[in-house]
């Protein structure tokens, strides 16, 4: 192969590097805050239980 093809290669190598490294960091925040939206309404329903909502 010629230097112009190791280049492409290299280029679509990278590319799809780039590519898993963005879904992973999504992922990782979608996940993050999924676990902190589910967790906030049961530690203050069970602080008091007053009954009592935020308008």
């Amino acid at each position: 192969m010629s230097l112009g093809d190791w280049g492409i290669v290299a280029g679509l190598l990278v590319m799809l590097g780039v590519f898993f490294v963005c879904m992973e960091i999504l992922y990782h925040r979608t996940k993050t805050r999924t676990t902190e939206k589910t967790a906030t309404p049961l530690e203050s329903g069970q602080e008091g239980g007053s009954g009592k909502h935020a308008a």
